[in-house]
């Protein structure tokens, strides 16, 4: 006998209005990574995570729509870019050649 049991999607209950929607480019990435939001926002945080979940850089943004990072010392793998404000976050995940 097998014993199943269900566990609801983390992303479930999620309302679509507190992500907040950006693109990352290029992606894949060798040294620099731009990132365009869709609207400016007073300030939000930028977090970059490895697949593990540790935290690589964090910086602080206020009134910006476009940024770019300095990604050429990452070594070459899968990431997850978080940018969270006080109207909610969003994550993208983009690849370091």
């Amino acid at each position: 006998r097998l014993d199943v049991q269900l566990v609801p999607d983390v992303a479930e209950g999620i309302s679509d209005r507190n992500k907040i929607p950006f693109e990352i480019y290029p992606n894949p990435a060798t040294d620099r990574l731009g990132i365009e939001l869709e609207d400016s926002f007073g300030e939000m945080e930028v977090e970059l995570t490895d697949l593990s979940g540790k935290i690589l850089l964090r910086d602080q943004f206020a009134n910006q729509r476009e940024l770019e990072l300095n990604i050429e010392s990452l070594a070459s793998g899968l990431y997850f870019l978080r940018i969270k404000t006080e109207s909610g976050f969003g994550i993208e995940k983009f690849l370091k050649k």
